[in-house]
């Protein structure tokens, strides 16, 4: 399972509550659902569904803050994995894709463009020392400088 694939809040469990705003015996506006196994989300939901901004929380740590459709990430959101590692930037169907910016937990970070979770296209790669790689990346891989 890579560091953004996460189960998923639309698929039923048992052990769920939820406390919040409903209309027509659906949750709907503002509320939160907890699940048995430590898991939270805290937002919006529509037509029982989860949908526009809320947050993620998952009981070793994991956090992700950004927008929804149908309870999966997309969007712009905020990843935090609990262990130092840092994603802000865009979402589509629970991974990182287009812009973002990553920082990890050795202290060395990633700036530019993402798809289905791995550094892919034109970015800048910065070590812990500082030092900067500007190049391009294919399926998560450095490719070659760009001067």
């Amino acid at each position: 399972m890579s560091t953004f694939e996460r189960q998923r809040f639309h698929k039923a469990v048992k052990g769920v509550h939820y406390a919040g705003t409903s209309k027509n015996r659906k949750r709907h506006g503002f509320g939160t659902l907890s699940f048995s196994d430590g898991r939270r989300y805290t937002g919006l939901f529509k037509d029982g569904q989860i949908c526009g901004p809320g947050t993620i929380e998952y009981k070793d740590g994991v956090t992700y803050t950004g927008e929804f459709t149908d309870g999966i990430e997309n969007g712009s959101g905020i990843f935090k994995d609990g262990k130092g590692l840092i994603y802000t930037g865009q979402f589509v169907n629970g991974l990182p894709w287009g812009k973002g910016y990553i920082i990890y937990g050795n202290g060395s970070s990633f700036f530019g463009e993402f798809r289905e979770g791995r550094r892919e296209g034109e970015g800048y790669y910065i070590n812990k020392e500082g030092h900067v790689r500007h190049g391009l990346w294919v399926n998560g891989m450095f490719s070659r400088e760009i001067r």
